[in-house]
C-alpha cells in the first residue's frame, strides 16, 4: 500500500474530517505519480490520457507503475512527475485529477478546482523574507560565578 493510497483510505473512513482531506493531499503533492500518455511525447508536450466521469475531464495518474499498467496495458507510453509538479502544470487547463482510474486500488478523483486551490496554495510566498545578517557583534559581557 503506499503512502497515497494509505492517505485515502484513512480519509474514506472518516470522510467528515478536513485533516485528513489535507493530507491527502499533502501525500498527492508529496508522491511520485504515473501519468498515461495519449501519444509519444514529442519535445516539452505531452497529451495525456484523460477519463470521463460525471460529463468532466480528469487526468489518469497512478500512484505505481502496475497500477497503470493494469489500467492501461502494457505498452502504454507514460511520465513519471511529482504531484506538485502535475498539480503546477494542470493549473489554468479546467482538469482535475483521477487516481487510480480503472485499476482495482482506491481511487480518487480531484476536482478542477481543488487543483486550481492546491497550486495556488504549493505557489505562497511568505510576505516577510529574511534579508540575512544585518550585525555580527560580540557577545555582552558574562560573569560566572563557581
Amino acid at each position: 500500500m503506499t503512502t497515497l493510497e494509505r492517505a485515502l483510505a484513512m480519509l474514506q473512513s472518516k470522510t467528515e474530517d478536513p485533516s485528513l482531506f489535507s493530507a491527502l493531499l499533502q501525500r498527492l503533492t508529496d508522491a511520485e505519480v504515473f501519468v498515461a500518455l495519449e501519444k509519444n511525447p514529442s519535445g516539452r508536450d505531452i497529451t495525456p490520457k484523460t477519463v470521463l466521469f460525471e460529463n468532466l475531464e480528469y487526468v489518469a495518474i497512478y500512484d505505481t507503475e502496475e497500477r497503470l499498467s493494469e489500467a492501461s496495458g502494457t505498452g502504454t507510453e507514460y511520465i513519471g512527475v511529482s504531484g506538485r509538479g502535475l498539480v503546477q502544470m494542470l493549473v489554468g487547463q479546467g482538469t482535475g485529477i483521477a487516481l487510480n482510474p480503472g485499476s482495482s486500488a482506491l481511487g480518487y478523483v480531484f476536482l478542477a478546482q481543488t487543483v486550481e486551490w492546491l497550486a495556488a496554495t504549493l505557489n505562497e510566498k511568505p510576505d516577510e523574507i529574511y534579508d540575512g545578517i544585518k550585525q555580527i557583534s560580540a557577545p555582552a559581557e558574562l560573569s560566572l560565578k563557581f
